[in-house]
């Protein structure tokens, strides 16, 4: 019988992130930042820790970044009808007054099962599926009853996600990413603990749930290999299957690219500069490291995805260890999405660092 209690143990919870090697600037020390930084010492941290790939005339590179691999779109591919038949399987259910009869791949429906109060299993379905973005969460929340150790691998877990994706929620294989045939850890996989005490001195932590997470992969020939696409994934597993997954930000990408012209790519120095801006803006002028990937994005307000230079930038040194994090205070950063075509609509588009 599976739990609905899930506690965090020492075992963290974290978003696995595939690197993509070619696109990533990997960050140096940097002495001397107890106070603020002027504009040439900001744009010098800026410029050191940019992908090596942007130079001063990016148009071939914005070619190969405006033509990605790309799978069906979720309009065309997601079955709801299909997801309701497998992820309830004959239980019964109520539908929402919003869901569509025909419970066609567009618009917006919850279908549950059970209820939400009290002990016993309720699961819930949810899409909102539009033209332009779409989002679908499933979550099986089981009846009241002792914790189970989760037996399953990494990559068990990540191939049964890969699969239910594929299969249930109609993600196209082509966007889920494959790391690096040498990557030191292949699988963006976590095991969420459950701590216990028996109460007369004995406790640990007992695996319950692995946890499945990753971004859209779109991958651009010419080198730069796998790049994150708008939308994200995540699937949890215990020890009787698949209890929670979710497709966020799902950015449809048929009209992406078809009114952006290469020509207008923004040049290095253009994008050094305009970063420095962005963050003094912001109130950020206490800056240790920036770490920048290539991305496929979709603004707030936006209609169709853009090509941006995804920055992350921190106030403290990156690997500090328990000891040193804990001597330090500083807010956990900013991640902050640069359009890298004049052309485009400079809107900002900035969230709390992950």
């Amino acid at each position: 019988m599976k739990t609905n209690l899930i506690v965090m143990g020492k075992t963290l919870y974290l978003i696995a992130l595939f690197c993509m090697p070619a696109v990533f600037a990997q960050a140096q020390d940097n002495p001397g930042n107890d106070k603020d930084l002027s504009r040439e010492d900001l744009e010098y941290i800026i410029e050191r820790d940019m992908p090596k790939v942007l130079g001063e005339n990016n148009v071939e590179l914005l070619t190969q970044m405006l033509q990605p691999n790309r799978g069906n779109s979720l309009y065309e591919t997601f079955d709801g009808n299909k997801a309701v038949n497998y992820l309830f399987k004959g239980k019964d259910v109520v539908y929402g007054k919003e869901c569509d009869k025909e419970l066609y791949p567009q618009g917006q429906c919850d279908v549950v099962s059970g209820s939400s109060n009290g002990e016993e299993e309720y699961s819930k379905f949810s899409f909102n599926n539009n033209l332009s973005l779409a989002d679908i969460r499933f979550s099986d929340r089981p009846a009241f009853g002792p914790a189970k150790k989760v037996e399953i691998s990494n990559q068990e877990a990540f191939y049964a996600a890969k699969k239910f994706l594929i299969d249930i929620f109609g993600i196209s294989e082509e966007e889920i990413p494959t790391a690096p045939s040498n990557a030191s850890n292949p699988y963006p996989v976590k095991t969420v603990n459950m701590a216990y005490s028996d109460g007369a001195g004995s406790s640990g932590f007992l695996p319950v749930e692995k946890l499945v997470s990753f971004p859209r992969g779109l991958f651009v020939k010419g080198g730069l290999g796998w790049i994150p696409g708008p939308g994200r994934l995540k699937v949890t597993i215990d020890d009787q299957g698949i209890n929670t997954a979710s497709v966020s930000g799902w950015a449809d990408l048929s009209g992406y690219g078809l009114n952006l012209d290469p020509r207008d790519a923004k040049s290095r120095r253009a994008l050094v500069s305009e970063l420095a801006t962005r963050l003094q803006d912001e109130g950020i002028n206490s800056l240790n490291s920036t770490r920048g990937v290539l991305a496929i994005a979709l603004p707030v307000g936006a209609k169709s995805p853009i090509p941006v230079l995804r920055v992350y930038a921190a106030a403290l040194e990156r690997d500090l260890d328990e000891k040193s994090q804990g001597n330090n205070a500083s807010s956990a950063g900013v991640v902050l999405d640069i359009p890298l075509l004049v052309s485009i609509d400079e809107s900002k588009s900035i969230g709390d660092g992950e």
